[in-house]
């Protein structure tokens, strides 16, 4: 499923780039530009970092979330699991040691997924650091808000599941956890079983809803500058966190409530995905600039449609809570909170202090079968945040409680071990061999469970192709969803990364092009009416180059065009000059895209001249024109695809654009000589463009000495008229 898509995307993103480059030759000789151009791009859009990025932020709190319900679900399979097993000391110690190798293996994924974010947000930040396309960076924050939209309407979907009043979907759009839980805890009460493979399993469930959105958030980090990632960062896990909260406080003041609650919530969030998805779509188009019809009705219908989707999608989710079977209903679930049937109780510990326990609360596994006389979560009787901490996945540090520690402690351990101490003792019995320090550093970095990860997914992916999986006992809806989300996700993960890769390859282009545009434009216009010429001394006369235009004058020839003659200096290609050229060059790129070298020249060359009408020697350069844009501003044309600029012809000092960059790398020997190859084009003959350039970039001398050649009345030279009747 992979191949197929990205392979497809590429394809027709090649076939799309092949528009610009003969558009940007058609236009005035394989890309015109003003000078002023020279200056480059130094500055991106500030704009877009005057805000945090949403797409990060949102996505930093759903995991928050999710999180929170990975770690319950491996605390509750590990309780059952526990609960069911032989009462004994060694396994109430080993209970104790899996606790820890659940908080060690959050901690590890924590780390692992730091990382992974940061070295995605390092390439292209580094990147994309300077120079970043201004519009497509509107375009990118825009899509990134409508993200948010869309993972806030995912929560407000998952509320009422959250709450207790729904089992788990089998249509879930994303996962509330791993479901590698039931697994690790039923393995780690089996013979042979290892603390650290349980902790690797942690670490794999908790980084599982990492992954799942490397790729989409490459493309947001584009001229990301590092206050505003963290920042990010900081304001996502904050907005996540206080979401907990206030689901919890909920879950705790409004227990004979929770329909209302969870039904208000739900539509309060959809109301606000709504609002958001309508600014989404207001800033893409800032950047966009499409012609979308009246605003002041789409933006509105928008917003309804959004809340109308939103509820259709609850209303789907009641339907199939109240009429299709689900899977293991019997079987508790992890919920943010625990259930909403047992109110916590309040026990009395030995200092005196009160201390609120609930269901989540870990279990003791030794002959008294009270979980609570061995450990306890400490939080006094009216201090709910830290009750809430302990019930979230950074769930409190197990602690004994004082002498009744001691009974379910074995022999072969201290009566003060810690349980840290415990877990440590456990893992080094299970260790046979001397782990090396490299093999230590190896097991710390990411890179081993991010490949472990993706191996998953790819078969997770690709399991509707195997005649033994369980996907083939599935009714026929369910397949249906499968297939159409894993396609979607696919689609989803290829277009982002499709953006980042051109948005990286967008700015190195604009690069090169700023620092090349002051070579171009001095040797082909800086001084372009002080130089030869190229003359003729008659209508469909001879025509040849003098050194100056007075040796012209003196020699009684009228000046064609500024510069010397070229392949394009001719009678039958002077009048095609202020024709549409765009249309058939850029039809003749694309029958031809898929060749190379010569066989693209020749086969490109021989369509310039069928199509346009240009001669041989005129139609070869601006074949070269072609490949050689091809191979320098592919890029550029294709992140101006996706921001709507390619038929802009504002010339400003800070637009870079593929016309821009095929001039700079095209037009004057750096690598390309088109200018020099055709002699005549627009500029120089003075032919009036869709691009309005300042009068020294516009050859003065046509027409020369008699005016032969007319002029409109904004003193462009009408080539068309002096060609009727043609040669």
């Amino acid at each position: 499923m992979y191949s197929n898509p990205t392979h497809q995307l590429l394809m027709t993103s090649l076939l799309r780039a092949t528009n610009t480059y003969a558009s940007a030759s058609a236009d005035d000789g394989a890309g015109e530009v003003a000078a002023t151009a020279a200056e480059g791009e130094n500055s991106s859009s500030s704009i877009y970092n005057h805000y945090a990025v949403a797409a990060l932020m949102s996505i930093i709190a759903w995991n928050v979330m999710v999180i929170t319900l990975e770690v319950n679900d491996f605390r509750h399979r590990l309780m059952v699991a526990y609960d069911n097993s032989p009462s004994s000391d060694s396994n109430s110690n080993r209970y104790i040691a899996s606790l820890v190798a659940i908080r060690y293996g959050l901690r590890d994924a924590l780390v692992d997924w730091t990382l992974m974010y940061l070295i995605g947000y390092s390439i292209m930040a580094g990147i994309t650091w300077t120079d970043a396309e201004p519009e497509s960076l509107l375009v990118i924050w825009g899509f990134g808000v409508m993200i948010s939209a869309a993972l806030i309407a995912v929560s407000a979907i998952k509320i009422p599941q959250w709450l207790g009043m729904y089992h788990r979907s089998k249509l879930s759009i994303l996962k509330d956890t791993s479901n590698l839980a039931p697994q690790a805890a039923h393995d780690l009460t089996t013979e042979g079983s290892s603390l650290k493979t349980f902790r690797y399993q942690v670490r794999l469930g908790v980084g599982k809803h990492f992954s799942q959105f490397v790729y989409v958030l490459l493309p947001f980090y584009v001229d990301l500058k590092i206050w505003a990632w963290l920042l990010s960062v900081v304001i996502g896990s904050a907005f996540g966190h206080a979401f907990l909260f206030v689901v919890f406080k909920c879950h705790r003041r409004f227990k004979k409530h929770r329909g209302r609650v969870a039904i208000g919530a739900s539509f309060f969030l959809s109301i606000v995905s709504a609002l958001l998805f309508t600014r989404g779509m207001f800033v893409v188009q800032e950047g966009w600039q499409r012609d979308i019809g009246n605003p002041q009705v789409l933006y509105p219908v928008s917003f309804f449609v959004w809340l109308a989707v939103c509820g259709l999608w609850q209303g789907l989710k009641y339907y199939e809570y109240n009429r299709l079977s689900t899977e293991n209903t019997e079987e508790q679930e992890a919920q943010l909170f625990g259930t909403l049937e047992n109110e916590p109780e309040t026990v009395m510990v030995d200092d005196g202090l009160e201390t609120t326990a609930s269901e989540l609360e870990e279990p003791l596994l030794d002959t008294s079968n009270n979980r609570r006389d061995v450990m306890r979560n400490e939080s006094l009787a009216g201090q709910e945040l830290s009750y809430f901490y302990y019930h979230s996945a950074y769930f409190k540090r197990v602690k004994f409680r004082g002498d009744g520690a001691a009974s379910s402690i074995t022999n072969s351990m201290s009566e003060n071990s810690t349980p840290k101490e415990i877990y440590k003792t456990f893992t080094a019995l299970e260790e046979s061999y001397d782990v090396k320090w490299y093999q230590r550093i190896w097991q710390f970095l990411p890179f081993q469970p991010a490949w472990k990860l993706f191996v998953m997914g790819t078969y997770d992916t690709f399991i509707c192709c195997r005649k033994d999986s369980e996907f083939n006992t599935k009714p026929l809806g369910h397949k249906a969803w499968f297939v159409v989300f894993k396609v979607l996700k696919i689609c989803i993960n290829c277009l982002a990364l499709y953006v980042a890769i051109v948005a990286c390859g967008a700015t190195i282009q604009r690069k090169v092009t700023s620092s090349k545009l002051p070579y171009s434009f001095e040797h082909t216009y800086a001084r372009m009416n002080e130089g030869s010429v190229c003359g003729f001394d008659k209508k469909c006369g001879d025509i040849r180059t003098f050194e100056s235009k007075d040796l012209a004058i003196i020699n009684n020839f009228t000046i064609a065009h500024c510069g010397p003659c070229g392949e394009c200096s001719n009678w039958n290609d002077f009048p095609l000059q202020q024709t549409d050229l765009a249309t058939p060059a850029r039809t003749c790129g694309q029958k031809n895209i898929f060749r190379q070298g010569n066989n693209f020249l020749t086969h490109t060359q021989d369509c310039i001249q069928r199509d346009i009408g240009f001669t041989s020697g005129c139609a070869w350069p601006w074949a070269q024109s072609v490949d050689c844009s091809k191979k320098h501003c592919a890029f550029i044309y294709l992140q101006s695809q996706m921001t709507n600029q390619v038929g802009n012809f504002h010339v400003g000092p800070n637009t870079i654009t593929s016309a821009t960059c095929s001039e700079a790398s095209c037009e004057a020997g750096n690598p390309g000589s088109f200018v020099y190859a055709v002699g005549a084009n627009r500029r120089r003959m003075n032919i009036e463009s869709e691009i309005a350039r300042p009068a020294m970039e516009q050859c003065g001398l046509v027409g020369l000495p008699n005016n032969s050649i007319p002029k409109n009345i904004r003193g462009y030279n009408d080539w068309a008229s002096f060609m009727s009747p043609k040669c």
